[in-house]
């Protein structure tokens, strides 16, 4: 049986952001293993000193049904992209340079196909927002919302 669109339109959005690298025309390189669909994915390993830079969380909020005639159903996936970098103690500069610049990488990864393969009428950034957490490290929330039509009780059909 196929997978379920919502599910395909996350792996696709997850593999977008595997593809930042610098030789790609981004800011930073993203290693395969930084970017978790899975917030119990031993997070606290990854966000500890030693783990990957930038690493990123996809996080799921609760989505939004729109029914229509004949069945048809307009929803509404919102995800945050959690971003987890390192910016340069020593430059007074770093720490908002590195969340524009991880802002762009993440803007320009979700833009390459904002219908995520054909399953989405689009993926919209709705908001961005700055933490720094500990010490020279940059944590940047990328709100996005992905809206995609379907049959209403067929998840899993194209």
């Amino acid at each position: 049986m196929a997978e379920p669109i919502e599910f395909l339109t996350l792996r696709n959005l997850r593999d977008a952001l595997n593809a930042i690298s610098v030789a790609g025309g981004y800011y930073f390189d993203v290693a395969k293993a930084a970017v978790k669909l899975d917030p119990s994915a031993s997070v606290e390993d990854v966000i500890g000193p030693d783990g990957p830079r930038p690493y990123l969380l996809i996080e799921m909020k609760p989505e939004a049904f729109d029914y229509r005639p004949s069945f048809q159903l307009r929803m509404t996936l919102p995800f945050t992209v959690h971003w987890v970098g390192e910016s340069v103690g020593s430059d007074d500069e770093s720490w908002m340079r590195t969340f524009y610049q991880a802002c762009a990488d993440i803007e320009k990864a979700v833009t390459v196909d904002i219908t995520r393969g054909g399953r989405t009428e689009d993926t919209r950034i709705r908001q961005r927002t700055f933490d720094a957490m500990f010490g020279n490290q940059v944590w940047v929330m990328v709100d996005l919302d992905m809206a995609l039509n379907r049959v209403y009780g067929a998840p899993n059909a194209a």
